[in-house]
């Protein structure tokens, strides 16, 4: 089963304005900075991005689940919300009003929030844009019973808990998700604002039928019905795609199972984060390119 996440790839414009931004405004500590292998390039279907730069970064509570940003010609031009595939990643946050306060004339441009989820405090949200056109969830959890299911800040900024997938088909992704993930939470409508605001519609009035893969840990996919404006995802041949181009996941258990049982396992000794395992790479529906890690 999928038993968490251990990273978010970014493709950003510039390496070092980056990691700049995410150590001073979000927090984040440097772990490793290094180029594309051949073999990594190769295994994301990306031989162009061989020998590009990339860092690993972590929250400073130094839990070990990851922000790799690897410079790449995909992030110009790159508009997130507006495409199928991997579009946002959630990241739990202490308190969002004083987070915001801070992003104040920052690269880091707020596009939504802070708002009250669910009405009673428990939950509030804000999204920013990154310096690359990324979009980030910044969510503050209060809730200890809520805690349990998504884990909590340990840090200002800590840990990316949901990776927000747009899908065309929202059956077909369910049922891709299905054979890996411990269980799926039925389709219910949500108020996107953002989303809402990328595609021209109704900020109030429109809703996207919305679902999610859930880990074995306090991890989950977020799937998202996107509206038919949305276009497919935008990958030049031998790139990665823009903004958030890739999600890597830990597995345990049978390897037999779905379309686990059809990856090509290679060990991972070349790349920082999956060094300790065997590790994998797959196209889900929407083209949303796929790592996943086998201790």
């Amino acid at each position: 089963m999928l038993r968490s996440i251990k990273a978010i790839t970014i493709a950003v414009r510039n390496l070092d304005a980056s990691i700049l931004c995410y150590r001073r405004f979000l927090h984040y500590d440097l772990v490793a900075t290094g180029t594309v292998s051949p073999a990594q390039a190769s295994r994301w279907d990306a031989e162009k991005e061989t020998g590009q730069p990339f860092a690993l970064l972590s929250p400073a509570s130094m839990e070990p689940v990851y922000i790799r940003l690897v410079e790449s010609d995909a992030a110009i031009n790159y508009q997130a919300l507006r495409h199928f595939g991997w579009n946002a990643a959630e990241l739990h946050v202490t308190d969002v009003h004083a987070l915001a306060e801070s992003l104040g004339g920052s690269p880091f441009r707020i596009i939504g929030g802070p708002r009250d989820l669910l009405d009673d405090g428990t939950v509030v949200a804000l999204q920013v844009l990154g310096p690359s056109g990324e979009c980030l969830y910044l969510t503050s959890i209060s809730s200890e019973a809520m805690q349990q299911t998504y884990g909590r800040a340990r840090s200002t900024v800590g840990r990316v808990f949901i990776a927000v997938l747009g899908v065309s088909d929202l059956q077909v992704s369910r049922s891709f998700y299905q054979s890996a993930a411990v269980s799926l939470t039925e389709p219910r409508p949500f108020n996107i604002r953002v989303l809402a605001a990328a595609h021209g519609l109704d900020l109030m009035e429109t809703k996207f039928d919305i679902a999610s893969a859930v880990f074995e840990e306090p991890f989950r996919i977020e799937l998202d019905h996107y509206p038919a404006l949305a276009k497919p995802l935008q990958r030049r041949p031998g790139n990665l795609a823009g903004g958030i181009c890739m999600v890597t996941m830990t597995w345990s258990g049978d390897s037999t199972v779905g379309w686990i049982n059809a990856l090509d396992w290679h060990p991972g000794e070349d790349d920082a984060i999956c060094q300790q395992g065997r590790v994998s790479t797959i196209h889900g529906p929407d083209g949303e390119l796929i790592e996943l890690l086998s201790a």
